[in-house]
């Protein structure tokens, strides 16, 4: 994120995986906006809002996949989403293998 100047983050799927990257942007001084999770059934996590469609999110300038039920299908739908914003996927949700 640094070295792209990247400030504010937002993160998609609320799970623990979002937890820790909160965690972890606070350290380096980042911004999470908020979490992007359509199937949350609660309005905050962390303190930070959550919002079930995309167009509600607030300007970011990359998306940090934190879901950890279904990280591909997520990612999947991310990418045709908005191919304008950057989408970081952690090594540990292991989407650098194939489907299945």
């Amino acid at each position: 994120c640094a070295q792209n100047h990247w400030q504010r983050l937002l993160l998609c799927g609320v799970s623990d995986l979002a937890e820790i990257a909160t965690l972890r942007a606070m350290e380096r001084g980042l911004d999470i906006v908020g979490i992007y999770d359509p199937a949350a059934e609660r309005d905050q996590f962390l303190g930070k809002p959550i919002w079930r469609t995309l167009d509600e999110t607030p300007a970011h300038d990359a998306r940090l996949l934190t879901e950890i039920a279904q990280p591909r299908t997520r990612f999947d739908e991310l990418s045709a989403e908005a191919a304008a914003i950057p989408l970081l996927a952690p090594d540990v949700l292991r989407l650098d293998r194939a489907p299945g």
